[in-house]
């Protein structure tokens, strides 16, 4: 296959060239809607759980041999959400005056992390 016209094709692997920055923005604003229109989060807990996610993104070591990237960000996503969401959980109970069984605290983690993680990946 010949490219007519074409005289190079530029990779841009880490925003030089091209600021993807505004597109990154943009995304969380989305996940944070998600989070209060869907899953009741207020926006402070929406912001919360975002503000997680994007701190796991700047620690992040990728080995691809180990897991793909998108595996890997979904991982990053649900444990932002089990760190951040049970939190909400646990006020409400306590304005009620509910005693929380922990394995009933572990069930809400896990189930309010995987719904969303669905839903946004």
């Amino acid at each position: 296959m010949v490219l007519q016209g074409t005289k190079a094709v530029f990779f841009d692997l880490d925003n030089t060239l091209i600021d993807t920055t505004a597109a990154g923005r943009k995304a969380i604003e989305e996940v944070i809607n998600v989070l209060q229109s869907k899953y009741h989060c207020d926006e402070r807990e929406a912001c919360m759980i975002c503000d997680k996610f994007q701190a796991k993104l700047l620690k992040e070591c990728h080995d691809p041999s180990k897991m793909c990237i998108t595996d890997l960000r979904i991982q990053h996503c649900e444990e932002a959400i089990q760190e951040s969401s049970i939190t909400q959980f646990l006020h409400i109970c306590e304005a009620l005056d509910i005693k929380v069984p922990q394995d009933v605290e572990k069930e809400v983690k896990n189930n309010v992390s995987s719904s969303v993680v669905s839903l946004i990946f």
